[in-house]
Parts: structure tokens; C-alpha cells; sequence
């Protein structure tokens, strides 16, 4: 991977908030984008590594701003699956469009509930996505 920072959205949060603490315990520069910087900083700690900047991935320019130099993009951010629909897929985009422009790879957790109900063995990343629930439509 190239030099550069890693983007942290959903820092406050239990993905976003565990792949900071990680980076930073390996002596790793992040950037953190947050609706709220005093807790990130609250919940990072006062790591001289820690970059924060205050916005929100709903704003496309201002997240692009915060990607510029970053070599990949933690997409931690979540929302209640009420708000799946827009918010997501605009965050979701949103966060496309910055790591295409800063030329950063996405890190973005997946879950099981695009899978559906599954019989055989171990699923692996050719598992094909079958929802069989509202959130599973919903998460593919």
C-alpha cells in the first residue's frame, strides 16, 4: 500500500472504533471523520497519530476533502435499518466517490445477513447472496 493515512468513518463506533485502535497500536497514522470530534477523541485516546476532522459522509465534498492523501478508507459508518434507505446508500456512495478521487482501497465490513439461510459448510467470499429477510435485501 501506498504512504498516506487511513480515512476512519464510524470511529465512535464498534468497527470503525476497533480498526482505529488497532492502526494506532501499531504506530499507524489515521484520519478520523466524525459528526462528533470530541468523541473520537474521547474514545481514541490522545494519540499524537490521531488526525480529526469534523463532518459528516452525507456531505460528498467535505468527505472527499478529508480522503485527499489517505491510502484506504475504513467504511465503519451504520445506521438503524430504518435509515438504511437513503442514508446508506448515499454514504455508501459517497464514500466510493472519495476513494476513487484519493485512489484509496475500501475497507468495509461484511455480514451474514445478505446470505440467507445456508445449509452447507463454511461460506467463503464466493458464497453467493440470498437473502431471506427484509434486512438481508436490505444489506445486498
Amino acid at each position: 500500500m501506498r504512504p498516506g493515512p487511513v480515512l476512519i468513518l464510524g470511529a465512535t463506533g464498534a468497527f470503525g472504533g476497533a480498526v482505529a485502535l488497532a492502526l494506532i497500536g501499531c504506530g499507524e497514522a489515521i484520519r478520523v471523520f466524525s459528526r462528533d470530534g470530541a468523541k473520537a477523541r474521547l474514545r481514541l485516546g490522545d494519540a499524537r497519530a490521531v488526525d480529526i476532522v469534523e463532518g459528516d459522509v452525507q456531505d460528498r465534498d467535505a468527505l472527499m476533502r478529508a480522503a485527499d492523501g489517505c491510502r484506504a478508507i475504513a467504511h465503519g459508518i451504520n445506521y438503524p435499518y430504518h435509515r438504511w434507505v437513503p442514508y446508506m446508500a448515499r454514504a455508501t456512495a459517497n464514500v466510493i466517490a472519495a476513494a476513487r478521487r484519493a485512489g484509496a482501497t475500501i475497507l468495509f465490513p461484511g455480514n451474514v445477513f445478505g446470505l440467507g439461510r445456508q445449509t452447507a459448510g463454511p461460506l467463503d467470499e464466493t458464497a453467493p447472496n440470498r437473502p431471506s429477510s427484509r434486512k438481508g435485501s436490505v444489506r445486498v
